[in-house]
């Protein structure tokens, strides 16, 4: 677990209350959207809305993957 600690003058309202909220948490779940990065997290949305609407899992995935793959930075 990482322990870091902000001058209140320093930082922001929200930043300082997140802190606290997080201080007593003993696992973080990040969304994948957001762990994945702008150009991968948005095709997964993307991969994700097409499931949704229909599209074959299997097939949608394959093709996140493939997405991922040449798209790695």
């Amino acid at each position: 677990m990482t322990k870091i600690s902000l001058p209140a003058e320093k930082a922001n309202p929200i930043a300082i209350k997140v802190t606290e909220l997080q201080k007593d948490m003993e696992e973080f779940f990040l969304f994948y959207d957001v762990a994945l990065g702008n150009t991968i997290g948005d095709e997964y949305n993307n991969t994700i809305q097409a499931i949704t609407a229909g599209k074959n899992p299997e097939e949608a995935f394959r093709a996140l993957q493939e997405f991922t793959e040449q798209n790695r930075e």
